[in-house]
């Protein structure tokens, strides 16, 4: 589906380096639809960054069981 407006608002966010104000945009996104894959993925990224390992490992999980098997 179409990613939400909170979703690229919190991307606008990390983009102008206010990445805590673009965390609780995508944590919020997550809140309202557990499967806004994207969304984890941000936030599993961000996570990595700042050497939050099991966070981030919690989310990347997420859209690696909704990816196909090959």
């Amino acid at each position: 589906g179409e990613p939400s407006v909170r979703y690229l608002y919190g991307l606008t966010l990390d983009a102008l380096g206010q990445e805590d104000a673009a965390i609780a945009q995508w944590k919020q996104t997550v809140a309202q639809n557990p499967n806004a894959l994207d969304a984890h993925e941000r936030l599993g990224e961000v996570a990595y960054r700042r050497g939050n390992y099991a966070e981030a490992v919690e989310h990347f999980a997420i859209p690696a069981r909704r990816a196909p098997s090959i």
